[in-house]
């Protein structure tokens, strides 16, 4: 938040950050604490997509004190990718062209198992699959045994080669069971389904985990 303070003691706190972090609903919050019996104070406009607040708004809970809500800022220098704000629901994913590279984040962070069992269908195996990638998974597993003491052992059993996946091979399965198909040209509507995958993932529908920053 940014405070500053005029001649005339008024005091403006602005809200600035990404989109679709909850700047709007805070600010919703506490007009809604400092409303008094019979008060319609307007509140600011909120939803759960990213991008609702289109303009600076403002609003005074007091007549000394202004809120501004500023439309989100993303900060390029500090971003690993679009797919990662994608996935972390700051930018819409109804403007999204291409699904697979923020779909395939999915897939290493949601095991296949739950996968499977969210979309209710089989994810197809591949069989020259070598060993299995180390995914998020592997690496919680690891630093908790780290903390109990014990040796750290990160090696999957042959038996677990199954649980790597990638996008394609959930979007296509996907796309073919629910009969998602283009109109124009009869392939596989593979966008259709990795929003729908996105939206559930962003909503928290499908269990996931990922180790803290700097770990």
């Amino acid at each position: 938040m940014l405070l500053s303070a005029g001649n005339h003691q008024r005091l403006t706190v602005g809200f600035v950050g990404y989109p679709n972090v909850g700047k709007s609903s805070v600010i919703n919050s506490l007009i809604a604490a400092g409303r008094e019996e019979g008060d319609r104070r307007i509140s600011v406009a909120h939803g759960p997509s990213p991008g609702k607040t289109k303009h600076l708004q403002t609003i005074f809970v007091r007549k000394n004190i202004c809120l501004c809500d500023c439309p989100g800022i993303v900060f390029p220098s500090v971003i690993n990718s679009k797919a990662d704000l994608v996935c972390n629901g700051v930018l819409s994913i109804h403007t999204l062209r291409d699904v697979v590279e923020p779909l395939q984040l999915v897939c290493e962070s949601v095991p296949r198992k739950v996968m499977e069992r969210h979309c209710g269908l089989a994810i197809p195996t591949k069989l020259n699959t070598p060993v299995r990638a180390r995914n998020a998974q592997d690496m919680v597993r690891a630093i908790r045994l780290e903390r109990l003491g014990q040796q750290m052992i990160c090696d999957t059993p042959a038996n677990n080669q199954n649980e790597v996946y990638t996008a394609d091979d959930l979007l296509r399965i996907l796309c073919m069971r629910r009969k998602f198909y283009q109109q124009n040209s009869g392939n596989l509507d593979l966008r259709t389904g990795g929003i729908m995958i996105l939206r559930d993932y962003i909503q928290g529908q499908l269990q996931h985990w990922k180790l803290p920053p700097g770990l």
